[in-house]
């Protein structure tokens, strides 16, 4: 619960701000992106921001979770449709993302002014450095703010994994 109530603070403070339209972007790996059989952490972020009165347009390349259209797990709230948009990628690690992020914002209908931002899990898993991680990190933050520069970006904590294969400690 602590939890949900500083995502809904950060977005209202993302929110505060003087803006033509409140842009949110999530973007991560396969948390983000969700699947067809499970309800995922996007819409119950929406249905908050709903009850919140919180307004935002949500952006990305992707519409559809892995594996197929969770339509059914989306219903309609309090009048309201869910926003499917989103830079979710099942699989990918941070340099994947990297390598795409600007072609993809240039295809935004609005430049983000909050940003939800899940990777990492992806990399650790694969072996690769916590320093190269953090890197690519700071190069998809940089290309966020070349695009959107007053954009409020949060930042999760890469899950905790049960495969012992992460070089070092994040």
């Amino acid at each position: 619960m602590a939890k949900e109530r500083l995502v809904l603070a950060i977005l209202a403070a993302a929110a505060s701000h003087v803006h033509a339209e409140n842009c949110l972007l999530p973007i991560g790996d396969s948390i983000t992106q969700g699947d067809s059989e499970h309800v995922g952490w996007r819409y119950l972020l929406w249905k908050k921001t709903v009850d919140a009165n919180m307004s935002f347009t949500w952006v990305g390349s992707q519409t559809s979770e892995w594996n197929g259209n969770a339509t059914a797990l989306h219903p309609d709230y309090m009048n309201q449709s869910f926003p499917t948009h989103h830079e979710g990628h099942w699989g990918w690690t941070t340099d994947q993302v990297l390598k795409n992020l600007q072609p993809w914002m240039d295809n935004y209908t609005c430049a983000p002014t909050c940003v939800l931002l899940h990777l990492g899990h992806n990399d650790m898993f694969r072996g690769q450095s916590v320093d190269q991680t953090i890197g690519e990190l700071n190069g998809i933050i940089d290309t966020i703010h070349r695009n959107s520069a007053d954009a409020k970006i949060l930042l999760a904590v890469p899950i905790p994994t049960l495969v012992q294969r992460v070089p070092g400690e994040l």
